[in-house]
């Protein structure tokens, strides 16, 4: 199964278990607030993400994103009623961190990375709740539950499961919270994690 949109979107064998869609009327609320801001923001969803390139000025990012999306990658004017939005990455170059968080607090739960990209989904849900979420519907025990994280946007995750694991090129604030700190992605770090922890 998947886990995405830091804890909006379900899968399992194939199957929408939960999704948690945002209401048109938060993401107007939220697209005029980013205009306002001067803040270019991804509307990331299960089938589509919907912006306004021209607003990213030439980011090397969105031109990955245009040729691996294709026609699902929408300009924001397309965004209706039928959307499905589970949560936004934005670019935080105007305004801080600080003034951001304050202006979102109270409906909104942010991610800083440690560069200029935040995350912001619904208050209430994370990484943390999605991966809560489904061990309940599983009854996995919380002590069965592990982790592998490598930045800022992990950290909900790693401060919930039992087995923190932090990869080997991680963030330090990744590898504070881990129980175990692996080799670098591209040195076999999940198998010599999960030997590790004799899983494998």
């Amino acid at each position: 199964g998947i886990l995405c949109g830091c804890g909006t979107h379900i899968e399992y064998q194939g199957k929408l278990l939960f999704e948690k869609k945002l209401s048109l009327e938060q993401l107007t609320w939220l697209k005029d607030f980013f205009e306002k801001k001067k803040m270019p923001a991804l509307f990331e969803g299960r089938d589509s993400i919907y912006a306004d390139i021209a607003s990213f000025g030439g980011d090397f990012y969105i031109g990955y994103l245009q040729e691996l999306l294709g026609e699902d990658m929408r300009d924001i004017s397309q965004m209706d009623e039928t959307s499905v939005v589970n949560k936004i990455s934005a670019l935080c170059r105007q305004v801080t961190k600080e003034e951001l968080a304050e202006a979102l607090s109270a409906d909104w739960h942010l991610v800083n990375h440690a560069s200029v990209v935040v995350e912001v989904m619904p208050k209430g849900y994370s990484k943390a709740t999605g991966i809560e979420w489904i061990c309940k519907y599983l009854g996995i025990d919380h002590e069965d539950t592990y982790a592998f994280g490598d930045s800022a946007n992990d950290l909900d995750m790693l401060e919930y499961v039992a087995h923190v694991v932090a990869m080997g090129n991680g963030s330090e604030e990744a590898k504070k919270t881990a129980s175990y700190v692996t080799t670098d992605i591209h040195e076999d770090g999940i198998w010599n994690a999960l030997k590790h922890f004799e899983l494998i």
